[in-house]
């Protein structure tokens, strides 16, 4: 009984010592990811957020602008174009890439309609007219600590 013990305490040092191994392995891996990401570009891109923020902001509550509704759409997509980039950079995780090809099929035939190329990039559809996936990027990037 007393070699049965002996073997249960054994193996649980063992079983303890590889997850502290695999822990402070992981923490390392993050914390040397961390360490290469430049904090001036951080800033950087924090201060175009608020930039870009502050655009849509004044043209949504100016009734007034020509063409309103297309500034507003280029404000967007710079506004989640510099969401993507800030994401990269925290490490956040990024949408499903099923749903994004729909959306973007379904842009495109919604295009089609209008005098515009035919080949629209993936770049400049994603997350257009998706509010919940920019909400979601917002909400990354506030839990790691930037705001704009």
């Amino acid at each position: 009984m007393a070699v049965l013990l002996v073997w249960c305490v054994l193996a649980m040092l063992v079983v303890g010592c590889v997850l502290w191994t695999l822990r402070t392995s992981t923490i390392a891996h993050e914390e040397e990811r961390n360490a290469q990401v430049d904090p001036f570009r951080v800033l950087e891109l924090e201060r175009r957020l608020a930039v870009a923020a502050e655009r849509i902001r004044r043209v949504d509550a100016d009734p007034t602008m020509f063409a309103r509704a297309h500034h507003l759409r280029a404000a967007l997509w710079a506004y989640d174009a510099l969401l993507r980039e800030a994401c990269e950079i925290a490490g956040a995780g990024q949408p499903d890439v099923e749903r994004h090809a729909v959306e973007v099929t379904a842009l495109k035939r919604a295009l089609s309609a209008q005098d515009l190329p035919e080949e629209v990039s993936a770049l400049s559809t994603q997350s257009l007219g998706d509010p919940d996936a920019r909400f979601q990027r917002e909400l990354e990037l506030g839990a790691r600590g930037w705001s704009w």
